[in-house]
């Protein structure tokens, strides 16, 4: 329902008839993957981006762009990436 409120926020009143249901099986594989807190920041991110601000429409966006948030974040706490990290995050994908 978070990202339903961001996308009335921005102007979309109208979703697909099955929306929800598609979103919920993404949401499911994205809580095993990242905390619910995690997941609202990567929104908050999303929508403040330059180039991603007007393309996310769905949890798979999210989904998608996690691994480069949580990449982003942990550069910004001062925890340089490394190479063992970036592999765990991308093996999670898969």
């Amino acid at each position: 329902n978070y990202l339903k409120n961001k996308l009335k926020e921005r102007g979309v009143t109208a979703l697909p008839r099955n929306w929800h249901l598609k979103e919920y099986a993404i949401a499911q594989r994205l809580l095993k993957k990242s905390s619910v807190s995690e997941l609202r920041e990567c929104i908050n991110w999303l929508f403040t981006d330059d180039f991603w601000h007007d393309k996310v429409d769905s949890l798979l966006v999210v989904e998608r762009q996690l691994p480069k948030y949580q990449l982003k974040t942990k550069c910004i706490r001062g925890d340089p990436p490394t190479k063992s990290a970036v592999g765990s995050v991308y093996d999670n994908l898969f």
